[in-house]
């Protein structure tokens, strides 16, 4: 018997360049590599500038890729991703994938369902995927979505949205029979989630050991931004209230009489 079949549940896929899209790619082409038949029901790029790619317009589109079928959704993008419109977003893809997700599991009967959270909404297509074609259901949290909710401001942890948001993440979690998630101090949070030891499992995101610092490229970016003799303090990622990067503006307002550091913000998003 051969290495089971996956059925790959994710929002965010290549080509989007960073966050969650290339790990879950990466997953994907490596399982395809070592021997298994992966399908993924993937969104639409839209990250980090949070807008729709033209380059993928229209309702669902299929491909193959990297030897990883691929069906990619329909779904609805806010340009100012807060509040309702946040949750609108993940639930127009939840809704949107779970009508490829029962098909290929009727259809394909793979083995074992992949779930990629965020958005943990779309567990729920996985579940019912799962229980059709009686597969194993595996979740992936990359990051825990209530809490970031919580700590950003987004959610009030008292409130009554809060307090069903975080009891509705445990009893997701618990629905499965595999949960990985990307750090020791993570896999331990899964504990307090109720997950027990045995279906708890860490899955770093990989890195790319062929990558090489371009020295010479460096000199001149530093050159062009008048960066030469300065200790530069860099964030690079998407610019949004969930990464609560106000934090690193309060920080150069407190070492503004030191010349030799320099503040660099880099990267797209609503904020």
């Amino acid at each position: 018997m051969g290495p089971p079949s996956l059925l790959v549940i994710g929002l965010n896929y290549t080509p989007e360049p960073v966050g969650i899209g290339p790990y879950t790619a990466g997953l994907c082409e490596a399982l395809v590599r070592s021997g298994h038949k992966v399908t993924a029901v993937v969104g639409k790029p839209y990250y980090p500038q949070w807008r729709a790619d033209p380059a993928y317009a229209g309702g669902w589109l299929e491909a193959e890729e990297n030897g990883v079928k691929l069906v990619r959704c329909p779904h609805f993008v806010p340009q100012d991703p807060v509040g309702l419109r946040r949750f609108a977003h993940l639930v127009s893809f939840a809704i949107t994938a779970l009508i490829p997700a029962v098909r290929i599991a009727l259809r394909e009967r793979p083995q074992v369902v992949l779930c990629v959270a965020p958005a943990l909404l779309s567990v729920l297509a996985a579940i019912l995927a799962a229980w059709l074609c009686g597969a194993r259901l595996w979740i992936h949290v990359q990051d825990f979505e209530v809490e970031a909710a919580f700590a950003t401001g987004l959610m009030r942890e008292n409130s009554l949205h809060g307090r069903f948001a975080m009891w509705a993440e445990g009893w997701v979690l618990r629905q499965a029979d595999r949960v990985s998630t990307i750090s020791p101090q993570m896999v331990a949070k899964l504990g307090d989630k109720g997950i027990p030891p045995e279906r708890r499992l860490e899955l770093r995101n990989w890195a790319d050991a062929r990558f090489a610092p371009d020295s010479a490229g460096a000199a001149v970016i530093r050159q062009e931004w008048g960066l030469e003799h300065k200790v530069v303090a860099l964030y690079s990622g998407n610019i949004a209230r969930k990464q609560g990067i106000e934090i690193l503006i309060e920080a150069a307002r407190a070492l503004q009489h030191r010349s030799d550091i320099a503040f660099v913000i880099c990267g797209e998003g609503p904020n």
